[in-house]
């Protein structure tokens, strides 16, 4: 009866005495793999001298539970710090986004105006030419106009792409 007693209580001692450890090893096996134990014994001699050893990995919840009320008053406003700096990058990616997007339509609107007046101008051109030289000639600048206004459109394609993709991040930013 007496002997229940102190078994327990050099078990709680044996158990107290040895520190927790969290620390784990890596080393290269004889097979060329690599491998972690938390046994320093598994680990080949000849590699012990140039052993990795890590530690447990701590989240910083936890590690913030070990810091001194001031450090962890200062990490939190380094994160505050950060998040408004990254708040600040992103405004400033939007209004730069939306500056291109405006001078982006203020020049297919330009070039939009000026293919409408070629056009007209054109159009009115045709009538006047007589001889076939002359329709070849027409002809020649009527392709250049087409394509003109190919590229006009694959820009304003282009550009309703980019318009739908920020209105998309706009509503993300905003949700």
């Amino acid at each position: 009866m007496h002997g229940k007693p102190i078994g327990i209580a050099l078990l709680i001692v044996f158990l107290i005495s040895f520190p927790a450890s969290a620390e784990f090893y890596k080393y290269i096996g004889p097979d060329g793999v690599i491998h972690f134990t938390d046994n320093l014994c598994d680990v080949p001699e000849n590699q012990r001298s140039s052993l990795e050893e890590y530690s447990e990995a701590v989240t910083p919840e936890e590690s913030m539970e070990t810091l001194p009320t001031a450090t962890v008053t200062q990490k939190i406003a380094e994160r505050e710090k950060i998040k408004e700096s990254e708040s600040a990058e992103r405004q400033n990616d939007i209004e730069a986004r939306a500056e291109k997007l405006v001078k982006l339509k203020a020049e297919l609107d330009q070039e939009f105006r000026q293919l409408t007046d070629e056009k007209e101008r054109f159009e009115k051109e045709k009538k006047s030419r007589a001889t076939s030289a002359e329709m070849k000639v027409y002809e020649r600048q009527a392709e250049e106009l087409n394509d003109r206004i190919k590229a006009y459109e694959e820009k304003s394609k282009h550009y309703k792409e980019e318009l739908k993709a920020y209105h998309a991040m706009m509503a993300r930013e905003f949700e």
